[in-house]
């Protein structure tokens, strides 16, 4: 350890906080490797712990990510909890995406199936509301979720498995 800590030390003296941690780290892979018996016992395993922990070195220099300090952590926590206590509400999806949608809707009983079903109101209130039988209110329910998933300002809400996917013969839009 001493060996490549000096080695590392030499090469790498921006690193000279993390020699330690990648040191050990280091040692830890050889000795992984050493008793999965990828190394042969006989094997000095000094050069792979060299080669390993400098290949740990340099991923650390060439990463953008730095260890935080612990004055540096203080700050995060402090904003963390500044934003926290703000009390952010929340997107409410029905209220905020869906019902505006179901107002863009053309004036059909499609819409209107729709925006009782916003409303909470059940399969068979809305059936005697509109005379129509209740598997005909199933039905306009299916196909206005489908119109409503297909809207621009609601597909980018919806969840790639709810998206319609393209049947074969229909043209492509470009997007």
């Amino acid at each position: 350890m001493q060996k490549v800590s000096a080695t590392l030390h030499r090469r790498f003296p921006a690193l000279r906080d993390r020699i330690e941690e990648i040191t050990h780290e280091a040692l830890y892979r050889t000795l992984q490797t050493w008793m999965s018996g990828r190394m042969p016992a006989s094997r000095n395993p000094l050069p792979y712990m060299q080669t390993t922990a400098r290949n740990l070195a340099l991923e650390a220099v060439r990463s953008k990510e730095h260890p935080v300090d612990d004055q540096g952590l203080a700050l995060l926590l402090d904003e963390f909890h500044r934003y926290s206590n703000e009390g952010l509400t929340p997107l409410d999806p029905l209220h905020e995406i869906v019902a505006p949608a179901v107002a863009e809707m053309k004036q059909t009983q499609r819409k209107m199936v729709a925006r009782h079903q916003l409303q909470g109101i059940d399969e068979d209130t809305i059936a005697a509301t509109l005379q129509v039988p209740r598997q005909q209110v199933r039905s306009l329910a299916s196909k206005a979720a489908r119109e409503l998933r297909d809207m621009a300002e609601v597909k980018p809400h919806v969840r790639p498995g709810h998206l319609r996917k393209q049947r074969r013969g229909e043209e492509d839009s470009g997007e």
